[in-house]
């Protein structure tokens, strides 16, 4: 039974939308391959360049470009500069000489790591590397003072230096599809964060001190090996949406009936053999899914709570819903499940 509605303001997030563009990516796979030749010519780049002598912004989009021009690196007051979509494998050190970058978007390369002289842009707020062949960070990442914003989506990185909590400032962090077993114990220390992406990696466990991060207003942690989540995340009163999706939860923590401020509570795929009554506590929850579970039944506060919420799935599960009853519509459906 799947009732569709108008999503929650969460889902129509920026936040929502990178989360759909990561799954999706996934879902088709991403071309790395070029099969034609470049538009771009020599004397585009040469435009370019000319460009951004007056605008101090620098993009070199699908160049197909293997180096980097020369001219480039004398842009000392550049403030944005764009290279996705080439065929670079390394990052010159000269790039991490413009130290008036705020915005640096490498994304849709094959870099394989990332210079240590990178921590002299110390103006940068946002960092792009998703879509690459990242397997680790510099420690000295930290030094990355004013960052905001750092995507390391799609790459094979297995492990974050404890150092990227001394990101005094960041406010997203996007690390789907990658290769990560764990994150750092000390991610609490982050207290600016309000985004974290965490789709598509090998996380057995969430470290205690997540609950710190007051700030948090988006969890995804869907296709992982999460086996259960902490109480403390129930910390999070700002937290608007948490998927823990595609996972191996036989529980939910009671504690979520206190999160004041979460509207999407994405649980389906997992193991439930049960859920707590406190689920109906959750003032403005708006779209619930438990579909694709282990539920024999659910409480009735729950199906109390079902013909308030702007969408919810709750099959398949170990409960049948009669044809008569979804014909019958919203009201004859919770009659049914309280009789299970």
């Amino acid at each position: 039974f799947d009732p569709y509605a108008d999503p929650s303001s969460f889902n129509n997030s920026q936040a929502a939308a990178l989360h759909r563009q990561d799954l999706e990516d996934n879902r088709t796979g991403i071309v790395r391959h070029f099969k034609q030749p470049s538009q771009h010519t020599t004397a585009d780049v040469e435009k370019a360049l000319e460009e951004a002598r007056e605008t101090n912004s620098l993009t070199l989009e699908d160049f197909r470009l293997k180096e980097l021009p020369e001219e480039m690196y004398c842009l000392s007051d550049m403030l944005l500069f764009g290279a996705g979509w080439n065929l670079l494998t390394v990052v010159d050190p000269r790039l991490c000489q413009l130290t008036c970058l705020k915005v640096l978007d490498l994304t849709h390369n094959y870099i394989q790591e990332l210079p240590a002289d990178m921590k002299n842009l110390t103006n940068l707020k946002v960092l792009n590397v998703g879509y690459n062949e990242l397997v680790t960070l510099p420690t000295e990442i930290c030094e990355l003072s004013n960052l905001q914003e750092l995507h390391l989506h799609f790459n094979k990185i297995t492990e974050l230096p404890d150092s990227i909590c001394g990101l005094s400032k960041l406010r997203t962090l996007r690390l789907s599809f990658n290769k990560l077993p764990h994150i750092p114990e000390e991610i609490g220390q982050l207290s600016r964060l309000r985004e974290i992406f965490l789709t598509g990696n090998q996380l057995l466990e969430l470290p205690i001190s997540i609950g710190s991060l007051d700030h948090l207003a988006y969890l995804y942690l869907s296709q992982n090996r999460l086996a259960e989540l902490p109480s403390v995340i129930a910390n999070l009163q700002n937290l608007g949406v948490l998927d823990v999706s595609q996972n191996i939860l036989g529980s939910l923590p009671v504690e979520l009936g206190s999160m004041r401020g979460l509207s999407h509570l994405d649980a389906g795929y997992n193991k439930l053999t049960s859920i707590p009554e406190a689920l109906a506590d959750i003032a403005n929850l708006k779209i619930l899914y438990l579909n694709d579970n282990y539920l024999p039944s659910l409480p009735h506060s729950v199906v109390d709570l079902l013909p308030k919420l702007a969408n919810f799935r709750i099959e398949p599960n170990y409960f049948e819903i009669p044809d008569a009853a979804r014909q019958s519509g919203i009201k004859s459906v919770c009659e049914h499940l309280k009789q299970i």
